[in-house]
């Protein structure tokens, strides 16, 4: 590890009282270190968050907004998380519900996770199988997925649009 590392990592703060470890931005970034990602994305490259929007590298052409991502919030087994679309709907952007505050309460990537295991299995449910996993990340923190799949995901998944 560099001497800058080092030094980095030595400015780490630790609050036991709330549980949770506090690392800069920087740090992870640094780093390197992407949260823990679902098995059926593994070995898969990252789309950044920063650089990705509706047209690219998808053409999310339902629901999607340039600024904030997905729009469609959606419950699934009472997971609450949000979503766009390609226009076949067999390619899914799913993000937090609130993926900014959930970003810095350490809360993103479970969001994440839980949404693709939940949906997944809706998927499977009604006949849609994913092909494909990608992980959405702004440097270390993971903040959503787009899914590639054999059959219209995204009308399944609008079917269980709620209101906010």
């Amino acid at each position: 590890m560099t001497n800058k590392l080092l030094r980095m990592k030595n400015h780490l703060s630790v609050s036991w009282k709330h549980g949770t470890i506090f690392c800069s931005a920087l740090l992870l970034a640094a780093c390197g270190t992407v949260t823990a990602i679902v098995p059926d994305a593994e070995g898969v490259e990252h789309i950044s968050a920063l650089g990705m929007g509706c047209k690219k590298p998808y053409a999310l052409t339902q629901d999607c907004s340039g600024l904030s991502g997905a729009t469609r919030l959606v419950e699934v087994s009472g997971f609450r998380f949000k979503i766009a679309g390609t226009d076949d709907g067999s390619t899914v952007l799913m993000m937090g519900a609130k993926p900014t505050s959930d970003a810095w309460s350490g809360k993103s990537a479970e969001t994440a996770n839980v949404a693709y295991e939940l949906t997944k299995k809706v998927l499977a449910d009604n006949e849609v199988s994913v092909v494909k996993a990608e992980p959405v990340s702004s440097g270390a923190l993971l903040s959503g997925y787009v899914i590639t799949t054999d059959g219209d995901a995204y009308a399944v998944l609008k079917a269980m649009t709620v209101e906010d």
